[in-house]
């Protein structure tokens, strides 16, 4: 893109760092709680077969991880050879490609006055999750990488949070800034009523980021930028360790579409059962959570395919699930859908248990579906709709383990056919 733009950018958010610094060092305390802390040296080293696009390779993997105080870097070195011991290029011929090996830098974790994250970003939500849920720039990883940004600051009056899905190719991007206008007030309960604004766009969205193997091309397409914007508020009614509760409301606008609200609440059960409710009134040519896992498969086509939403509708979401022994066993699922015709069912499932359970095993196990016309719909997995994972680990001992994954994605090429993206490896993993 651009580099008057990226320039614009990075400076007005570094900008927006250096003025809340100035004024406060606090740490907000409710929700978003902090990732945990994990050991400060790992090494990961893997041996096994992995299938990329019908071809299998032998796959060498090395897997470094450091942490030192709030800084943590991890790498990603993978070489492949072919049966014909022919070495995979594809991901060392371009200086972009070299440098996807980061897997992540950081510095802080998530809930500090101050975050950042250049990588891997494979769960990225705005506020409530109105207009960006969910959204990854691991679709398509390790055929793809892509090294994203992701950028925090809460100082409890204000903050903001921020994801850019390629550094490389500034394209999709979003930003919420939020205000607690009452705090300083420390009002019973109205202190933590918390205004937002959000701002997410996909400037190029006919230009979709290649495989390592082609160099970056630093030019736009002839598609228009897609821009999405909103207001949110929200407001802790209660937190505690039995029970958390949390109304919401937000508004939503597709540039040149249309406008969709929501109100609902959200929280968790006794820390073991989180749920969420949300009641929605959507106008014509309005989705909610645009930007959500699925977008990089349908970028292209999205915008133009909100032609077809000609009617006002009221629909709804709910979200649930369990988690036991802190984590160690889970299930989540979503569903969504209207009152009417209008919109499909979407379905999300997520299955797992980690060795703390199954002793010598851990399993996830996670199907995706959207467009949901019938009940076969939800095993039709050929579609860009759709997504299929799963990861099996054997820890042989405590630093080996044998590891299964495989996953499988689809996108509509330039001529609308599905193409399939399915990634197996089998591996062994020594880890120090």
């Amino acid at each position: 893109m651009k580099i008057t733009r990226h320039i614009g950018i990075v400076g007005m958010l570094f900008l927006a760092v250096s003025l809340w610094a100035e004024n406060t060092n606090e740490v907000k305390t409710e929700e978003k709680p902090k990732q945990s802390a994990s050991s400060p040296v790992k090494f990961g080293f893997q041996v096994g077969n992995i299938t990329i696009d019908g071809t299998n390779y032998l796959s060498l993997r090395l897997q470094p991880d450091l942490s030192i105080g709030k800084f943590g870097i991890g790498l990603d070195l993978n070489l492949e050879f072919d049966p014909q011991w022919n070495f995979r290029t594809s991901e060392w011929n371009t200086w972009q490609a070299v440098l996807s090996k980061i897997l992540y830098v950081r510095y802080g974790v998530k809930g500090d006055p101050f975050y950042i994250k250049v990588g891997n970003i494979d769960d990225f939500t705005l506020g409530n999750g109105w207009i960006m849920r969910r959204f990854s720039n691991m679709r398509d990883f390790p055929s793809i990488k892509k090294l994203g940004l992701a950028l925090d600051s809460d100082f409890k009056v204000a903050g903001f949070e921020s994801a850019v899905d390629n550094i490389w190719d500034w394209d999709i991007m979003g930003l919420r800034a939020y205000v607690r206008p009452l705090q300083p007030t420390k009002m019973f309960l109205l202190e933590k009523l918390e205004i937002g604004g959000t701002i997410a766009a996909d400037l190029d969205p006919g230009n979709p980021t290649p495989p390592a193997d082609k160099p970056y091309q630093f030019t736009d397409s002839n598609m228009a930028p897609v821009t999405v914007v909103g207001l949110d508020v929200s407001l802790p009614l209660v937190s505690s360790a039995v029970f958390n509760l949390r109304p919401y409301a937000d508004i939503g606008y597709i540039v040149g579409k249309g406008t969709g609200e929501a109100t609902g609440i959200r929280g968790d059960i006794v820390s073991i059962i989180p749920y969420r409710f949300e009641f929605r009134i959507l106008q014509p040519k309005f989705v909610p959570v645009y930007f959500d896992s699925y977008y990089e498969s349908v970028r292209a086509t999205k915008y133009e395919l909100l032609e077809h939403y000609t009617n006002h509708y009221i629909g709804w979401a709910f979200n649930s699930g369990l988690q036991l022994m802190n984590g160690a066993i889970f299930f989540d699922f979503t569903l969504e859908d209207d009152w009417g015709d209008v919109s499909l069912p979407a379905l999300t499932l997520a299955l797992g248990a980690n060795k703390q359970v199954l002793q010598l095993f851990d399993v996830r196990a996670t199907w995706t579906r959207q467009n949901i016309a019938e009940w076969n719909d939800v095993f039709k997995y050929e579609s860009e709709h759709s997504q299929l994972g799963l990861l099996i680990n054997y820890y042989a001992s405590q630093n080996l383990i044998l590891a299964l994954e495989y996953k499988r994605t689809f996108k509509l090429d330039e001529n609308g056919v599905i193409q399939s993206l399915t990634t197996t490896s089998i591996s062994t993993k020594v880890t120090f």
